[in-house]
């Protein structure tokens, strides 16, 4: 295929032939958990539940939304609460008391995500994608004062380039929501002066106010839940749309979201390790509740302004519903959520917790070994913690800065620099492709029970048929290729991987393979894109090269693979089972190939 080839990104294969981490089960043994609260947390934990009930560890999670986690957590109708917001004291606006009711309890930071802004503006039927708006920006359209999209406010955000006259139509929520509390709370500090003529007070709300204290409010709608928010802005009578929810339900639904101005002067939208940076710039208060002034005023271009986090309300009493087995189950699932299960967030639209707000999380679970002696902790280690912003070893050490790229022109001290945008009222930009790795870091194989059919197959290559394989599979999350060229002139994206190495001891690449997928939730590319054909292992085929030579993940032809296309594979080892146990390290390089 003739074209350009990037090296889009390198993927670590990390192959441990030994207990998985986090399955050891303590002295204390388990028993089930159950929590309700944050529905935007529901997606993270319910996928954190199933994977680890499969590792021996029983919990049970129901998203009924934040106040109601409070609330049961409050009535001890939940062993653990999930809540975006903490304990008011008091609701607001229903005047009910909102507070633990003497339950003793802990805050620690649970699920990283980021209030996103999901937008529908279409030029001749042709999606806008590459949409840049500043804080002032966003502040203005949500307060009323920028009313139409070819303000000249919005022009100069985004390098010139005029946007048809188009009125924007604010999408607000009608319920308490903690992406209400995030962006208002965003508001009050950087623009407090426009906050305080449109609402009155200096203080932030879960609620958004549908009625300003002074002026007049833009076209909006004020609708319940973040669903509710992305079936409003895609609906087909929203041309010129604009809300907030958390970005893994923009994410899930396919739209583009806005690209948000931070401090340095940098647009940068809300992909999962940036929001895991930016939370490196948060301070926490003594009860752990954060303050996000930090990330706000922060002037590394890299920062995504409106990221944050959702706190698991821990039980630190004796009340009815605690026991031992109880405590365990807490310390370890938590701490496999915090660990291995970071893995699995990006591709829903979360950010992995950074190491500052990990260590903040295991002091606080650790106080239920104070509450009970009988309660293991060990597990709660950062230096042994399978985390993707973060190394392990004697001492684990922030990773972020090394694996979140600059902007272009960072280094050189040029804030905003970006490629210009055409200077056009009425066509759509020219766009670009490109490929992104939501977390850029490891594909983690784990063995396959050798007791079954499957786990300690014949080796293909050994004619005698007395020689075996042990058998390892791990997936490859969280990779997507971005297409916003209206001409559509398509794209592959291919795979080779390196020798498997430990120590001495060598795997060749082409004992390892791969099942590509394409991934349907969150990818609206046009046209007939394909997954790649499975590429097995020269051990299960001997004929098969493996990917030692190049296999393909995924590919649009001509035409096709406009918007975004989420891809995944399962990754598949063979190695002879005469190989020593350890931790085989090889690289896996992704390249895009564009016409």
């Amino acid at each position: 295929m003739r074209g350009k080839s990037i090296v889009a990104s390198c993927l670590a294969a990390v192959l441990v032939v030994a207990t998985i981490p986090g399955t050891a089960q303590a002295a204390a043994g388990h028993a089930r958990i159950e929590g309700t609260g944050s529905s935007f947390a529901g997606n993270a934990l319910n996928d954190w539940v199933a994977r680890a009930q499969l590792q021996g560890l029983p919990a049970d999670y129901t998203p009924t939304g934040s106040a109601t986690g409070r609330r049961d957590f409050a009535a001890v109708a939940n062993d653990f609460g999930v809540s975006d917001l903490p304990f008011r004291g008091r609701d607001p606006r229903t005047n009910q008391i909102d507070d633990a009711q003497g339950r003793p309890y802990a805050y620690a930071p649970l699920v990283a995500g980021a209030v996103a802004f999901p937008y529908q503006v279409r030029i001749g039927g042709v999606m806008v994608r590459d949409l840049r708006l500043s804080g002032l920006t966003l502040a203005r359209i949500f307060l009323g004062q920028i009313t139409n999209w070819n303000d000249p406010q919005i022009t100069a955000d985004n390098a010139g380039r005029k946007l048809p006259s188009l009125s924007i139509i604010v999408v607000v929520h009608s319920e308490a929501s903690g992406a209400t509390a995030q962006l208002t709370a965003y508001l009050a500090k950087q623009y407090p002066i426009l906050w305080q003529q449109y609402y009155g007070t200096s203080a932030w709300t879960e609620y958004f106010p549908t009625t300003p204290n002074t002026g007049t409010r833009p076209r909006a709608y004020a609708v319940n839940g973040s669903d509710g928010v992305m079936n409003t802005v895609s609906a087909g009578s929203s041309n010129g749309a604009i809300g907030y929810t958390e970005n893994s339900y923009a994410l899930g639904a396919g739209y583009p979201v806005a690209k948000v101005g931070n401090a340095a002067g940098y647009f940068i939208a809300p992909a999962p390790l940036n929001v895991s940076l930016s939370l490196t710039r948060a301070t926490l208060n003594p009860d752990l509740t954060v303050n996000l002034d930090g990330v706000y005023a922060s002037e590394d271009p890299r920062v995504y302004p409106l990221s944050g986090y959702t706190y698991l309300i821990l039980p630190t009493g004796n009340d009815a519903r605690m026991t031992t087995e109880k405590r365990q189950t807490m310390v370890d699932f938590f701490a496999y959520t915090a660990c291995g299960g970071q893995h699995s967030v990006g591709s829903m639209g979360y950010a992995p917790l950074p190491l500052n707000l990990v260590r903040a999380q295991f002091d606080q679970l650790r106080t239920l070994h104070d509450i009970d002696p009988a309660v293991d902790v060990s597990t709660l280690d950062p230096a042994h913690c399978n985390n993707p912003t973060f190394s392990t070893g004697d001492v684990a050490r922030d990773r972020l800065g090394e694996i979140v790229p600059m902007p272009p022109g960072a280094d050189a001290g040029v804030p905003g620099a970006v490629p210009a945008l055409a200077q056009n009222d009425t066509a759509p930009c020219a766009g670009e492709v490109s490929i992104r790795v939501t977390l850029g870091t490891r594909v983690s194989l784990t063995q396959v029970d050798p007791a079954t059919p499957g786990g300690h197959p014949a080796q293909a290559i050994d004619p005698t048929g007395h020689r075996h394989a042990w058998v390892f599979q791990g997936d490859l999350a969280g990779v997507a290729v971005v297409d916003t060229r209206p001409v559509q002139p398509g794209w592959t994206v291919t795979g080779q991987a390196t020798d498997m190495v430990n120590g001495t001891t060598t795997v060749a690449a082409g004992n390892l393979g791969w099942s590509p997928v394409l991934v349907r939730a969150g990818s609206d590319a046009e046209g007939a894109v394909t997954a790649g054909p499975a590429v097995r292992p020269a051990l299960q085929t001997a004929t098969s090269p493996g990917l030692a030579e190049a296999g393909v993940l995924a590919g649009a032809p001509r035409g096709a693979g406009l918007g975004v296309q989420h891809v995944a594979a399962t990754v598949h080892l063979w190695m002879p089972d005469t190989s020593p146990r350890g931790r085989y390290t090889g690289t896996l390089t992704l390249t895009l190939i564009s016409a």
